[in-house]
């Protein structure tokens, strides 16, 4: 390989990473049991119907 390959290859990957730090990341993690609304409640044969 030529050196200028090396280099722009370098500058690239360089170039690369910083627009990848520069992006927040989106998503959020799942929580530990799901959201479950306030006129829906959950219950036992609801439960047991899932299973």
């Amino acid at each position: 390989m030529s050196l200028r390959t090396i280099i722009a290859a370098l500058y690239l990957s360089f170039a690369a990473s910083l627009v990848q730090a520069e992006t927040p990341w989106a998503f959020q993690p799942l929580p530990a049991q799901p959201p479950i609304p306030a006129d829906n409640p959950q219950t036992d044969a609801k439960i047991e119907l899932g299973k």
